[in-house]
């Protein structure tokens, strides 16, 4: 644990493991992020977990018998593909009753709607040549294996099917639980397959704004909210004695979103650099 500043945990860990190791967190004072399977989301948050990644346990919080659920997260893609096609089987009344009882706990949900939607696109290949990879260096693009991801997950097109229908279905989970005073915090799941550094940000915050969310919520969703999910207060905010990490742009993304990506200088630990300089810095140190 030395040099530790958060524990994970993931969907094999049922209720009975899950208790001693929120006891061992709080002694520890670190936070607990949970890809959850077989412990559903209310459960989880009224446990001390501190955050919902991938919006995990929410279908299973949702369901008045989630048993089949936590029996297929034995396997991994077997829970995933599950997990995604129960998105479109619940009703508003269920996401509004789980969107406000997950919100009375304080949990905070990282919905990681970029990796959602990616999953949902991983046999078209024109959508993979609309991402914007420019941040992953090409040995990593060329090590990537989209067809034994495919094979491996047993994906078919009604996986794929399922996880686009689902889309709508987690935006109004997420509307409603913003409403309800809910914590929300901007994730993607990088360095996974197709998940790219930077621009997945980007995406993730779009796709919050587009399932509801004001551009304002988005921002804080990936800067001071995102530190907080990491018990942090001098990262995600401007102010004196804070860490002077930020961005400098050259248009408002109060006014669109998309505005993120245009970047006219990064501040890194209070030293400016400018966007090109910076990345063929980044890459000569990677080659060296």
């Amino acid at each position: 644990m030395i040099g530790a500043a958060q524990v994970k945990v993931y969907t094999k860990l049922d209720r009975r493991l899950l208790e001693p190791l929120l006891d061992e967190a709080v002694a520890l004072q670190m936070p607990v992020a949970a890809h959850l399977g077989r412990v559903d989301a209310l459960t989880a948050a009224r446990m001390g977990v501190t955050s919902l990644e991938h919006m995990s346990g929410v279908v299973e919080a949702a369901l008045s018998d989630p048993a089949r659920l936590y029996r297929a997260h034995d396997d991994f893609f077997t829970g995933w593909k599950m997990f995604a096609r129960a998105w479109s089987s619940l009703d508003s009344a269920a996401l509004d009753r789980t969107a406000r009882a997950l919100a009375e706990t304080g949990v905070a949900v990282v919905p990681t709607l970029v990796l959602h939607e990616v999953y949902g696109h991983l046999a078209d290949q024109e959508f993979i040549e609309r991402l914007d990879l420019t941040g992953v260096p090409q040995q990593v693009q060329e090590a990537w294996d989209i067809p034994d991801l495919i094979r491996r997950a047993g994906m078919r097109t009604a996986d794929f099917t399922a996880f686009q229908r689902a889309r709508p279905s987690q935006d109004q989970f997420l509307r409603l639980f913003s409403r309800a005073g809910g914590t929300i915090a901007a994730g993607t799941d990088t360095p996974n397959q197709l998940l790219a550094p930077g621009a997945g940000l980007h995406r993730e915050l779009e796709l919050l704004v587009a399932a509801g969310l004001s551009n304002e919520q988005a921002l804080l969703a990936a800067t001071r909210e995102a530190a907080q999910v990491l018990g942090s207060d001098s990262l995600g905010v401007l102010k004196l004695g804070a860490v002077a990490d930020f961005l400098v742009l050259t248009a408002d993304p109060l006014d669109n979103i998309s505005h993120t990506r245009r970047i006219e200088r990064i501040v890194l630990r209070g030293t400016s650099y400018d966007p090109v300089e910076f990345k063929q810095d980044w890459e000569g140190r990677r080659e060296r």
